[in-house]
């Protein structure tokens, strides 16, 4: 059959077809074959009955909301714990695991129209379960100040200022002297929205055991440097997923005026920022790992820069892997960092 776009397949076309080829012209738009694909492949799951079928749907829902990145923060801050040197209470986790699980799910609805080229997958996903993902998206946000202010009246106000702040990144200012250069929310400068996540997930992940009541982290100077390096070793991790994730929505992103590394430098330029960070990374924990050896900081090595040159190959290509399978992979990173640590501790 000849189509234009995912729009013209119908759901009887994969029906008893077991494989299919893609032929597009030389003029055809790259991102508009991935769409395509994407669609036939989103019907194949849907048409198939068999427990395996089943388990690739359920843990599709898991990933599409947003369920699986945030128990991959609640992971990666068990693992910065290790690190630093203190016990993490339950509680903590939930923190974790609802306040990244919300903003994520949040993000998505601000940059549905954009995900509508990018990842049709998620959108529609979006779109069809609106209400059910709004209210999980609000009661995620309400357990993580829940449990924010077990952990104490620092902690929660903490919390309450990243709501805010995630709240106000695409809210337009009222007056701003940078609006001749079309900056007119924080959303507008550029590289801000893989900067501002990874420094996000880094306040999230590190800050709270700093500020609880009592604090988790020791207050001694060598605790206050481990905590130091930890903050610096997510932020890079989230910052590199960060870039990936812009080769993934360029298209999308230019459409909307989104100024993100590969809008603004480009597709070459772009890969070379993504080694440059993964270099940093490895030059920093190689340098932690050294200046504190009881902590596992070549351990991360493996679940970040490693995992991302030797695994993920084929994001950040043009016509590379899409779709659900995608972030699946991506943020895959923070439950295998949580692994590596647990390694570690076990080795000990």
């Amino acid at each position: 059959i000849t189509v234009e776009g995912p729009d013209e397949i119908e759901a009887s076309f994969v029906e008893g077809v077991t494989t299919v080829g893609l032929v597009a012209g030389a003029s055809t738009p790259d991102w508009q074959s991935r769409l395509v694909r994407q669609r036939i492949i989103s019907l194949g799951r849907a048409s198939r009955n068999t427990p395996l079928a089943f388990f690739a749907r359920l843990f599709r829902v898991l990933v599409l909301s947003n369920i699986h990145v945030g128990l991959g923060a609640g992971f990666l801050g068990w693992a910065m714990a290790e690190v630093v040197g203190y016990a993490l209470p339950g509680f903590f986790f939930g923190l974790f695991f609802f306040f990244s699980q919300a903003m994520h799910l949040m993000n998505g609805y601000l940059d549905l129209n954009a995900s509508r080229y990018n990842d049709l997958d998620r959108a529609e996903f979006l779109v069809k379960y609106r209400p059910y993902l709004f209210c999980m998206a609000l009661g995620s946000l309400v357990l993580s100040l829940t449990a924010a202010g077990l952990a104490g009246t620092m902690t929660f106000f903490l919390i309450v200022a990243l709501s805010v702040l995630a709240f106000l990144y695409a809210v337009p200012w009222p007056v701003t002297p940078l609006g001749r250069w079309g900056i007119r929310r924080l959303k507008d400068v550029p590289f801000s929205k893989s900067l501002c996540t990874a420094a996000g997930w880094a306040i999230l992940l590190t800050v709270p055991a700093l500020v609880s009541e009592p604090p988790l982290a020791g207050a001694d100077p060598a605790s206050l440097e481990l905590s130091i390096w930890a903050f610096a070793a997510v932020f890079f991790q989230v910052l590199a997923r960060g870039v990936r994730m812009d080769f993934q929505d360029s298209l999308g992103d230019r459409i909307f005026g989104f100024r993100t590394a590969v809008t603004v430098l480009g597709w070459r330029s772009a890969n070379r920022l993504l080694k440059a960070v993964l270099l940093i990374w490895v030059v920093l924990l190689i340098s932690a790992s050294l200046r504190f050896s009881e902590a596992p900081f070549l351990f991360l090595i493996v679940s970040g820069p490693l995992y991302n040159l030797a695994f993920l190959p084929e994001l950040g290509k043009r016509g590379g892997l899409s779709g659900f399978g995608f972030d699946a992979l991506l943020d895959s990173q923070f439950w295998l960092a949580a692994f590596m640590v647990l390694l570690w501790s076990l080795a000990r």
